[in-house]
C-alpha cells in the first residue's frame, strides 16, 4: 500500500510541476510579446524623430544628470 501512495505522490508532483512550468512559460511569452510591441513602437517613434522622441531624450538626460 505504501508503494501506491508514493507513486501517487510522484505523479501528483510531476503533474503539479508541469502545470506550473506551463504557467511560467505562458507568462514569459506574454511579457515577450508586450516588450516586442513596445520596442517596435519606440523604434517607430525614433525613426520618425517626433516630439515624443525629443521628450524621451530629455527624460533620459534628466535621469542621467541625477
Amino acid at each position: 500500500m505504501e508503494n501506491y501512495t508514493f507513486v501517487g505522490f510522484l505523479i501528483t508532483c510531476v503533474l503539479g510541476l508541469s502545470l506550473f512550468v506551463r504557467y511560467l512559460v505562458t507568462k514569459v511569452i506574454n511579457i515577450t510579446d508586450a516588450n516586442t510591441s513596445a520596442f517596435q513602437e519606440l523604434k517607430h517613434a525614433v525613426s520618425n524623430n517626433t516630439e515624443a522622441t525629443k521628450d524621451l531624450k530629455q527624460a533620459i538626460q534628466n535621469i542621467n544628470n541625477n
